[in-house]
């Protein structure tokens, strides 16, 4: 079935279980930021959303996923990419999940792991109806998460063949990763930080693969060259150049707990949102992924 066929059916179905007083996402989508609700599996999700007055066609798109007992309402508002969105002219999503988190494999997290929610499933589907709604590049999408969302955007590179890059802040990568789809990374991490320690040996993921592992790994994926370190104290860069203009890249802060550096209580000279950005920006797919992926 193709992604019209699902979309059509899919509202059909979320505008009999709502009565089709409010419709599941807007049509056209409305400038600015607003709430979108989509029906997945039979279940009711929710994301927000920023659409710029001005937007370049094609529009890159950068689905952002809040952490675990926080909200897309918090990731919006918190962290600065609509403002970064309405200057560089991008899509950015907000996905909601399901009790405030992430089902992102290996035992992550919370109400949406218990309940096996099929989070690769919506943010899937989300993309595609953005992709039927307005001017996306298919060759410039991106995933990025904060916490259980940064654990999730690796679950994402594992199973999904769609994005150009992802970013992982104050997060780790949980579960199966047999086949995982090349894809650029930057991993950005608190030295002090209490609950995804920098070593893994401690917090709520003790026993986990350390933050240099996880990326060294996906250093082996991306064929990668020898990576170069730069340091600025609080913060040491490590970047990698790798294959088809790929890079993995590093950020490790000095005295930063779990938090998203240069917003929402963090003590760092560093803004990890336009970090993030600026290396987004620069990596495209060499073509869209096809529906069959």
């Amino acid at each position: 079935m193709g992604r019209h066929a699902r979309l059509a059916i899919a509202l059909v179905a979320a505008c009999l279980a709502t009565g089709c007083g409010r419709p599941p996402m807007s049509d056209p989508i409305p400038k600015g930021a607003s709430v979108q609700r989509i029906s997945v599996d039979g279940q009711d999700r929710t994301f927000r959303m920023f659409h710029p007055e001005n937007l370049r066609e094609p529009a890159p798109l950068v689905v952002m996923m809040h952490g675990w007992g926080f909200t897309a309402e918090h990731a919006q508002t918190h962290y600065g990419w609509d403002d970064v969105a309405a200057n560089e002219e991008f899509v950015v999503a907000y996905p909601l999940g399901v009790g405030d988190s992430w089902n992102a494999g290996g035992g992550c997290c919370g109400p949406a792991e218990q309940g096996g929610v099929d989070d690769v499933a919506f943010i899937t589907e989300m993309i595609e109806r953005l992709q039927d709604m307005l001017p996306i590049d298919d060759r410039r999408i991106y995933a990025a998460g904060m916490s259980n969302g940064g654990v999730m955007a690796y679950a994402l590179a594992c199973r999904m063949p769609m994005f150009a890059a992802i970013g992982a802040v104050a997060a780790t990568q949980l579960g199966e990763c047999d086949s995982p789809h090349r894809t650029s990374v930057i991993h950005v991490h608190g030295l002090a930080d209490p609950i995804v320690t920098y070593d893994g040996k401690a917090g709520l993921f003790a026993g986990t693969p350390a933050v240099p592992t996880v990326v060294g790994n996906w250093r082996r994926i991306d064929d990668c060259a020898k990576p170069e370190t730069t340091r600025r104290p609080p913060v040491t860069m490590t970047r990698t150049r790798c294959a088809d203009d790929r890079e993995v890249t590093l950020v490790a802060i000095e005295g930063e707990g779990h938090t998203w550096p240069g917003h929402d209580g963090s003590r760092a000279p560093w803004d990890a949102t336009t970090e993030l950005w600026r290396m987004f920006r620069s990596h495209s797919l060499s073509e869209a992924p096809s529906s069959e992926n």
